[in-house]
């Protein structure tokens, strides 16, 4: 039969062929096999023990889904899944393949050590291989239907010339960098897949930092998690590594006791407080699901983030997690690897971090909307947005103690001078207190803000922050143009010290807010770093800006208020 009669063969016979109703796991727990050389739980691929590793994988099956980003820690199953989906997109999807790898050496070992073991240990996938094994080689394979080619992202001139349907980039944060005569490897290989309708650019690394390539990409995604019910407050919970705790006094003469550390180590859940083991750790993963974080995510655009702590296997239980996290940190660059590899968190050195247990501890005996202290000096302040104004009110005691005692939106800056001022809140004696005055941030919508303060009758205030990183003094400036009208102005990094550190960190003097907080005010409230910036001077440490912050910033602004009455 001539080469042409047999493509046409090939051709019809797949045209005919019946249409395989699997899913794209049940296809890959069906035909692809492990052999010892690839796994510790040889047989056939299973994501039984890692449910986490079945909706990336079926994002290869799924025509609406153009990027998958994957940034997850070591020991979770990762380049076996994505072995899995690319055998099937092979066998079902065939398009050209091309594997980019840091260099080509790792490429090589790879296929000769990975790759090219799944083939030989599954039968459907080494009935694709060709009779003629010179047309199958470590760095370059052509298969029935398609072709996959290894290459190194130091060879520009290999990454260009090579087309592709499905691209797989592992660890991207290793690519060469671009130049000036050449754009990084990342963006000449995803040029390739341009011309092809349904293709697929995989994108896998560990982290290196925030403004490495993979979290780039990770956050223009949906930026999903892993979310586990908590056995005993049911709620869904990310695992986190600040919630694993272990015996304080397994440390004697400044020395750990390591096997104690691995036997006390535990998680606490950052809702109940309650202990998790490993056992419920594996029985959670069996419910888990993937929740999107990020609802502006590019559309096909799916990234996926976990870490270690989800690994079910002896080498990631808390205590063997615990142990390796204290034989690391005391090293820079051991603390670093343990973040970037087995945490799966860009590393940045970090002075404080204000995470959600710091704001969760925050939460006191009394509920939203009444006043648990007497006398109090009540205000509210007001973060003004492009389409919805964040409002808090806080209560200070004398000695300046702070309570939130109640939040919300209003769709308009006019909406807050109607409500905000007319809010009574109860004390525990039956006294109603209700704001005496309020701040409105006037760094967006200027004019707008100064027109409703000019409309308030002396209630409501402008105020602006600057970027400065130090002084603490808070100016007042009366403007001109809307009488009765007072600007003030303070140092933003200032008072987020104070706010963040004295206040929430250290409890000089504490911050509370109410036990039925919900989650919108505590995210808008966590996630605050400070962390130090290189100067041309040395250095100065800087307080990250977090995304919708808002709750932030209006209880930030209540604080300058209470400076401002005090004096």
């Amino acid at each position: 039969m001539t080469p042409a009669a047999e493509a046409l063969r090939e051709h019809l016979r797949a045209i005919y062929a019946p249409i395989d109703r699997r899913t794209v796991t049940e296809w890959c727990a069906d035909e692809v096999v492990l052999s010892e050389r690839q796994t510790q739980m040889p047989g056939n691929f299973s994501t039984r023990m890692t449910p986490y590793l079945r909706e990336p994988l079926e994002c290869f099956g799924d025509v609406d889904v153009s990027d998958l980003v994957l940034v997850f820690g070591t020991q979770t199953g990762k380049t076996t899944m994505v072995q899995a989906g690319t055998a099937w997109r092979i066998c079902n999807k065939p398009q050209p393949v091309v594997w980019v790898m840091p260099t080509e050496g790792l490429a090589r070992s790879f296929s000769e050590t990975r790759w090219l073991p799944l083939f030989e240990d599954s039968a459907t996938l080494a009935a694709q291989k060709p009779a003629d094994r010179h047309r199958f080689k470590n760095l370059e394979q052509h298969f029935s239907r398609c072709s996959l080619v290894f290459v190194g992202s130091n060879s520009p001139a290999n990454l260009a010339s090579r087309p592709a349907g499905l691209l797989l980039m592992d660890e991207v944060d290793k690519f060469a960098r671009e130049t000036d005569q050449e754009t990084s490897a990342l963006f000449l290989a995803e040029n390739r897949t341009k011309s092809f309708v349904g293709a697929l650019r995989v994108k896998t690394s560990t982290p290196t930092t925030p403004d490495g390539a993979i979290w780039q990409e990770y956050q223009k995604g949906t930026q999903e998690k892993f979310m586990l019910e908590c056995p005993h407050c049911h709620d869904r919970i990310e695992l986190l590594w600040e919630q694993v705790k272990w015996d304080t006094e397994a440390k004697t003469a400044g020395k750990w006791n390591m096997a104690r550390v691995e036997e006390s180590a535990r998680y606490i859940c950052q809702r109940c407080g309650g202990e998790w083991n490993d056992g419920q750790k594996i029985e959670a993963l069996q419910g888990g699901i993937w929740q999107a974080t990020n609802p502006a995510a590019q559309r096909g655009f799916r990234s996926f983030h976990l870490n270690s702590l989800y690994a079910p296997w002896r080498s990631c239980t808390f205590g063997a997690l615990a142990v390796k996290f204290l034989r690391d940190k005391d090293t820079l660059n051991g603390l670093q690897d343990f973040t970037n590899s087995t945490m799966a968190m860009p590393w940045e050195q970090i002075e404080t971090s204000i995470g959600d247990a710091n704001i969760l501890a925050l939460r006191g005996d009394y509920t939203r909307g009444t006043c648990p202290i007497e006398p109090a000096h009540v205000v509210t302040c007001a973060d003004i947005g492009q389409d919805k104004q964040h409002w808090a009110t806080v209560a200070f005691d004398t000695t300046g103690q702070s309570f939130v005692l109640d939040y919300g939106t209003t769709l308009t800056i006019e909406d807050l001078l109607a409500d905000s001022p007319r809010r009574v809140y109860r004390t525990p004696s039956g006294q109603e207190v209700r704001p005496e005055c309020g701040l409105m941030d006037s760094g967006f919508a200027t004019f707008r803000v100064y027109t409703a303060c000019q409309m308030s009758g002396g209630f409501w205030h402008a105020a602006k922050g600057s970027g400065a990183t130090f002084g603490s003094r808070i100016g007042r400036t009366v403007i001109d143009d809307f009488p009765g009208v007072v600007l003030y102005t303070f140092v933003d990094h200032a008072i987020k010290t104070e706010l963040f550190i004295d206040r929430i960190r250290n409890g000089k003097p504490p911050l509370a807010i109410p036990r039925d907080t919900g989650e919108d005010f505590l995210r808008g409230m966590s996630g605050q770093r400070l962390v130090p910036r290189k100067t041309a001077t040395g250095q100065e440490f800087v307080w990250k800006s977090v995304a919708q912050d808002h709750y932030m910033d209006a209880v930030k602004l209540c604080h300058i208020a209470w400076h401002i009455l005090k004096n």
